[in-house]
């Protein structure tokens, strides 16, 4: 049977029609509808029922019939899967199926589009030439045929992944609901986990892009239940290792870390040409050229989170207990190094941000305003899984060619202030000598090599050069290099802490340079004279993000909307064009210490550092505080924000930076 409920209408059974159930309008303001609607099993309908629905249909505008169409849709019974109920509407007449079909009536896909996905993401991240309704029809088709494929489990296309990325980059509910609970991703994940280490073109180590949207879809939908499954997190450790153990064998940033200043310049570059890893998609009906996510960072998270599982279900050794039982007690006894406390610390309480889960907040309110692509009103969905991706969706729609300009649709790569603050986590490293002979034979299976770890705990402070001031030079290594292993720095600057600033003295220009003190807390974001430079307070999130973008939008007419008949969306007519308003930040040092506790425990140490404006790649060079602990040497920790996680590689910086170095990966999550 099949039954409609018409703006929230209740149906009353009618004795001198049988077989024909009637709805009754409740609420006189909806005048546009008529009293009673007629509401008929379709496959046992009679032919006078068949009249009876065509005469009506006379009296019906084409936004009835869609307010129709999309009330038999929109509801929790029907929510998950493609909107097949709609197949059975059409058969009502021919003037029916006229009405709401897809190529007259692109709108009302585009609102079953907002019910079924989210689009919170998309509204911030694209201008309204993407939300037309030709672009969410379109994008609806696309995405259930994918679904669809992933649904069946049989078959691995690289587009399907494609799909699944960008529908979790942009979830805040609904997406994750539709992958899992009606595509089966988790089972279809499982089964291609295994599918890919046979030989094929698709199998693991052999198809770069396959591997990194594969392990960011694997990270971007796990959690420490699904882990705690032991086969399973097994299988995933051992795809993830070579990712983590010979990661300089993969790209581990967007563009070449010994540049600070980008985009390049091939005609004043000596070195090699460097090829990024990108690819062309259609995403909302419109060509897109995307950058590969990096694979290194998504394994170094996989791994980190079934290491801190296994922890979680696993008693700490014996050996331990032969440690001092706290910090006091080693104190007195004159001992150096961790305790009991610190090593329970690190093994059941140090712990990264895993991936969160949203629950759908399913609306099933007819919006006027919906789908009509001039704007509407937007979902009302607070900042969720979403945002955390959206600096990961600029990296990839505008650094996938470090010798162009800046695309369109480049936006924020970094938010001010977000590394301020305490990290904890870890780093994973591989045995020396394996290392040494790993790079020397690269026939050596990498699973061969051991991962050790160990834990970071670092305190940091962001330094921002406020404009006018001229922010402090680049380092130059001994190859012409941006001196990456000195973090972006010149070498013999000294920094000065203020109480709310630092002053940096470059020796080799003689000109010191103040950087305002970012402070997390508080109603503004500097003391009074930093605020005096910007001329008005900062406040992160307001005034570093993109602040209009293409207002060529031309009328979109009632009778264009029901056609799909637009104009803004045609990228051979417009094309997107984007404002910021800068933060009055050209530059950003990075300083940090390990506390006192951790220090003892794991090493005392300092850190200082710099962010690329390019892509948001964050260097923070890690120094032996004591002199006499020399012997540590200095390591280069490179990597990105990923939510509130930090991640990347770290290499020791005794070895040219020209040449491979004893390296591994590192992530820490903000407390």
């Amino acid at each position: 049977m099949l039954f409609i409920l018409l703006n929230g209408a209740c149906h009353e059974r009618c004795s001198f029609l049988p077989g024909v159930r009637w709805g009754r309008k409740m609420e006189a303001r909806r005048s546009q509808v008529m009293d009673y609607i007629p509401i008929f099993p379709l496959r046992q309908a009679s032919h006078d029922c068949t009249i009876l629905i065509n005469r009506t249909r006379a009296r019906f505008s084409l936004d009835i019939w869609e307010r129709i169409a999309f009330y038999l849709v929109a509801s929790d019974g029907t929510f998950h899967g493609p909107p097949k109920e709609i197949c059975r509407l059409s058969l009502v007449s021919r003037g029916v199926y006229n009405a709401i079909n897809m190529q007259n009536n692109t709108r009302l896909y585009a609102r079953i589009f907002r019910f079924k996905f989210d689009t919170a993401a998309v509204e911030r991240r694209f201008s309204q030439r993407w939300l037309t309704p030709r672009c969410l029809a379109s994008e609806l088709v696309k995405r259930f045929v994918a679904l669809k494929r992933i649904r069946g489990h049989r078959e691995f296309q690289t587009d399907d992944l494609w799909t699944c990325y960008l529908m979790l980059s942009e979830n805040d509910g609904r997406n994750e609901s539709q992958l899992f609970n009606w595509a089966k991703l988790q089972r279809y994940l499982e089964q291609m986990l295994i599918h890919r280490l046979g030989s094929s073109p698709f199998s693991w180590y052999h198809d770069p892009i396959s591997d990194a949207l594969f392990s960011w879809i694997l990270w971007m939908s796990n959690s420490r239940e699904k882990l705690r499954d032991v086969n399973y997190s097994h299988v995933l450790g051992h795809i993830m290792h070579p990712f983590v153990a010979i990661g300089h064998h993969y790209p581990k940033t967007y563009a070449p870390d010994s540049k600070f200043h980008l985009p390049m310049h091939p005609e004043h570059d000596s070195e090699p040409l460097y090829q990024p890893r990108a690819a062309e998609i259609i995403h909302y009906s419109h060509n897109l050229t995307l950058a590969v996510p990096l694979v290194t960072s998504a394994a170094v998270l996989i791994t980190t989170l079934c290491s801190e599982v296994y922890q979680d279900l696993n008693p700490i050794q014996e050996s331990m207990h032969e440690l001092p039982a706290d910090r006091d007690t080693a104190n007195a006894l004159d001992i150096m190094g961790a305790t009991v406390q610190d090593v329970v610390e690190f093994h059941s309480h140090t712990r990264i941000h895993d991936p969160g889960r949203c629950r759908p907040e399913i609306s099933l309110h007819f919006d006027e305003d919906q789908g009509d692509g001039s704007g509407g009103s937007r979902d009302e969905i607070p900042p969720g899984n979403s945002s955390g991706y959206d600096e990961d969706w600029v990296r990839l729609v505008s650094c996938y060619n470090p010798y162009g300009d800046n695309p369109s649709l480049r936006g924020r790569v970094f938010q001010i202030g977000s590394l301020a603050g305490s990290w904890e986590g870890r780093f994973l490293f591989p045995d020396f000598i394996t290392h040494i002979g790993a790079t020397m034979n690269p026939h050596l299976h990498p699973n061969s090599m051991r991962l050790q770890q160990r834990p970071l705990y670092w305190d940091l402070e962001e330094h921002h050069c406020l404009n006018p001031d001229q922010p402090i030079p680049g380092g130059i290594d001994e190859i012409g290099g941006d001196d990456v292993l000195n973090a972006w720095l010149p070498r013999g600057i000294t920094i000065h802490h203020l109480e709310d600033a630092i002053e940096v003295f470059d020796p080799n220009t003689n000109h010191t340079v103040r950087y305002e003190t970012f402070l997390p807390q508080g109603p503004v974001s500097y003391s009074k004279v930093g605020c005096e430079k910007l001329e008005q307070p900062w406040i992160s999130g307001d005034c570093d993000g993109e602040v209009s973008q293409d207002d060529t939008n031309p009328d979109l007419g009632p009778q264009n909307l029901g056609a799909g008949v637009t104009y803004i969306d045609n990228d051979e007519e417009y094309h997107d064009t984007v404002c910021h308003r800068s933060s009055g930040v050209s530059d950003i040092i990075i300083t940090g210490k390990t506390s006192q506790r951790h220090g003892d425990a794991w090493g005392h140490f300092t850190l200082v550092g710099r962010v690329r404006s390019w892509d948001g790649l964050i260097t923070l060079l890690r120094i032996p505080r004591d002199p006499e602990q020399r012997y540590n040497g200095q390591w280069i920790f490179k990597g990105y924000l990923h939510d509130r996680n930090l991640v990347g590689r770290w290499r020791e910086t005794s070895t040219p930076a020209d040449m491979i170095g004893f390296e591994g990966g590192f992530v820490v999550g903000k407390n």
